[in-house]
């Protein structure tokens, strides 16, 4: 998860975003994606009588998706959030998963810079490798 600020004029707003790499997405990928952006979205610790909703910030679960074309579309690049499908209201987009589709080239760099942030925080390799899709050999060699 990464937190940073965007500067609107002078309206400086605070954004988190959680980017990831899935190798081998299966048909269960846009809930763990939705999962994730909820639960980071929902994680921003704002109980209490000094916090209000006007404190969240805006959400963005962005995952790179190794294998071409998982949407049934031609589109390599998906960006949901919540809204009526009905009236296409949204809910004022604070929170959104962006996706994009089929980049092979330079997925394994990026599944090691990946890996190496999750080595260094002391995740266990177990996880590393089922999060990035690299093998125990290339995580050690990290």
């Amino acid at each position: 998860m990464h937190n940073t600020e965007k500067n609107f004029g002078r309206n400086i707003q605070a954004v988190q975003f959680n980017d990831e790499m899935s190798f081998n997405p299966d048909s269960h990928e846009p809930k763990r994606l939705e999962y994730y952006a909820s639960r980071h979205y929902s994680g921003q610790g704002i109980q209490g009588s000094k916090k209000s909703y006007k404190d969240l910030v805006e959400t963005f679960q962005i995952a790179i998706l190794a294998k071409e074309n998982f949407f049934p579309d031609e589109v390599l690049v998906h960006q949901f959030q919540y809204y009526d499908p009905i009236h296409n209201i949204p809910l004022g987009g604070k929170c959104r998963i962006i996706t994009v589709e089929g980049l092979q080239e330079g997925a394994h760099r990026k599944a090691q810079e990946i890996a190496q942030k999750m080595k260094k925080a002391g995740r266990p390799l177990s996880e590393i490798e089922e999060y990035t899709g690299l093998s125990a050999e290339i995580i050690d060699k990290i």
